[in-house]
């Protein structure tokens, strides 16, 4: 997208950004991750 021209992301989409934890969630969609080259999609 260009600077200044689109919006960054499409309405009611948003990002979270997750630091190492050391949990079992976090280690799991980690390996999920590098297994794909797609974000994780997940409904609220």
């Amino acid at each position: 997208m260009k600077l200044g021209v689109d919006e960054a992301f499409a309405p009611g989409v948003r990002l979270d950004e997750w630091e190492d934890d050391g949990s079992d969630t976090f280690d799991r969609l980690w390996q999920q991750l590098q297994q794909q080259d797609w974000p994780i999609w997940e409904e609220e």
